[in-house]
């Protein structure tokens, strides 16, 4: 499983967790800074910046992060860029098919691959946990 350290700030007590729950640590590439209150315009801008196999982070509490979306994608893919998934044995971007496990398969223990997509959680007073899903966070040739 893929974690993202809290705040993007790794540490001993950390790397030792990670080994003993087998999480695979991924950092960012490009720090969007969309918690700090900055215009959507500065959140494309920032993600522009971003080149095959970086991860960009972003977080979903916020409206002009959501209103950015559309943009990034266009103009990433207008660069030759597409949204990957985070292999969890290399922490590359890879392209993949993301075939469904029928539940046969998911009966007898297949899992359907790992989405590079993940996001950190943080609410006002709450603990920050990591989460698969979302939005993929690398982007790839």
């Amino acid at each position: 499983m893929l974690f993202r350290p809290p705040y993007g700030s790794p540490s001993a007590t950390l790397k030792a967790v990670e080994q003993e729950y087998g999480l695979t640590e991924v950092l960012r590439d490009v720090d969007t800074r969309d918690w700090s209150g900055v215009t959507t315009d500065a959140i494309v801008q920032t993600a522009a910046t971003a080149t095959a196999g970086q991860v960009i982070l972003m977080h979903d509490g916020y409206q002009t992060t959501i209103n950015a979306v559309p943009q990034m994608v266009a103009g990433l893919t207008s660069r030759g860029l597409c949204a990957g998934m985070i292999s969890p044995t290399t922490t590359s971007a890879v392209v993949t098919s993301r075939a469904p496990v029928t539940s046969r398969a998911r009966a007898a223990g297949a899992r359907p691959p790992a989405r590079g997509a993940f996001t950190s959680l943080r609410r006002p007073g709450g603990p920050a946990t990591s989460q698969q899903g979302g939005l993929p966070a690398r982007a790839v040739p």
